[in-house]
């Protein structure tokens, strides 16, 4: 490693979070208009998903990677059901994955776990039902190396 060439940003996050999980709402339109844009149960997951993120970040100790690092994002999610038969089984039912996805994304760019979501260049989602009051959703972040034809770009520019 040369003089003044820093090590490569590693990072890893891991964020536990209880309550029903509700996706990001689309809004509805009417004759053009916008009629609907919220939902009150999902800004409330929103809010307990901010807290939760949060959290994870000061007990982690979690240190921001740099803009262009990819990242591998992994959500769990899981929803309550009474029936022992289906519990740690595939949910199949509404609401969609990348509905889901998308709110937590939002949360995880709002609160700077990453500059945008183009960054991502791995997203695995899965559903399952659980028992009941073990609902949540579980997410994984690690930093990818950042691929070595961005490091020989930046030299030549450089040069």
């Amino acid at each position: 490693m040369e003089k003044n060439e820093q090590p490569p940003q590693s990072f890893d996050l891991f964020i536990v979070c209880t309550g029903h999980p509700r996706p990001q709402p689309r809004p509805r339109f009417y004759q053009g208009r916008i009629i609907s844009n919220g939902d009150a149960n999902s800004q409330a997951w929103k809010r307990i998903l901010v807290g939760a993120v949060q959290q994870a970040k000061l007990s982690q100790r979690w240190v921001a990677p740099l803009p262009d690092v990819p990242l591998i994002i992994r959500m769990d999610f899981y929803f309550g059901t009474k029936d022992p038969q289906r519990w740690h089984t595939p949910h199949t039912h509404k609401p969609d994955t990348d509905n889901l996805a998308k709110l937590a994304m939002d949360v995880l760019q709002q609160l700077n776990i990453m500059t945008d979501d183009s960054c991502v260049s791995t997203l695995r989602i899965s559903k399952t039902w659980v028992g009941e009051r073990k609902e949540g959703v579980a997410i994984s972040i690690a930093a990818l190396p950042a691929p070595a034809t961005t490091a020989k770009r930046k030299k030549k520019k450089d040069a």
